[in-house]
């Protein structure tokens, strides 16, 4: 019966370890669902707007809600490359990170640009110790009217204490024109297998005193 138990135990443990971690997005308003709409970096009493827990610069952007290029309620778009926004997180080095950002080119407003997500990192004294550019929204070759997934992976380098998420558009051609939508950017902590494995140990351990 012990064996029975152990075997079943095991079977289960290996199981739960075919189904993927569940990801936890760190960023603070991901969607752009908080604050009202307005154009970014507009001047609203004594500070500039952006969405609430974003900073960025540059003016060239609206926060807005218009119908067919949102994925919620909400979004951002960017019409000029002096335009973008980020936000920052507690970074730990050596630890691995999933950046990502839905991206739609609309042909309300048929956009000539490319949509880019950055990883920064800072170490405790505000140095940047790490850049890293993931692929890019393609509006030449992207489907309009479709919201495309982009970002990558990245791992922290040695000294960082603060990871920055940096959305903007870019690769400027002549004439230049049209606005790219974001929407859902995430940031998240992709567990080490050692975790795992000790969440897996652990799981073992509680089937068997049952």
């Amino acid at each position: 019966m012990a064996r029975a138990s152990v075997l079943i135990a095991c079977v289960a443990v290996v199981a739960w370890l075919a189904v993927p971690a569940m990801a936890v997005n760190i960023l603070q308003n991901p969607g752009f669902e908080n604050g009202g709409t307005h154009g970014l970096g507009w001047i609203q009493g004594d500070y500039e707007y952006f969405p609430e827990g974003w900073l960025g610069w540059g003016s060239s952007g609206w926060h807005h809600d218009d119908a067919g290029e949102v994925i919620d309620t909400k979004a951002v778009s960017i019409w000029w490359d002096d335009c973008g926004m980020w936000q920052d997180f507690a970074a730990t080095e050596g630890q691995e990170y999933n950046f990502g950002v839905q991206v739609m080119n609309a042909t309300a407003d048929l956009a000539t640009w490319n949509g880019l997500i950055k990883a920064e990192f800072f170490d405790g004294g505000g140095s940047n110790v790490g850049t890293v550019e993931f692929d890019k929204f393609l509006s030449a070759t992207d489907p309009a009217d479709t919201w495309v997934g982009i970002g990558g992976t990245t791992v922290a380098p040695a000294g960082t204490v603060t990871g920055r998420i940096v959305l903007t558009i870019t690769d400027w051609t002549d004439p230049a024109g049209g606005s790219l939508n974001f929407d859902n950017a995430s940031v998240e902590v992709v567990p080490e297998p050692a975790t795992l494995a000790l969440l897996a140990l652990g799981g073992l351990v509680v089937i068997r005193r049952r």
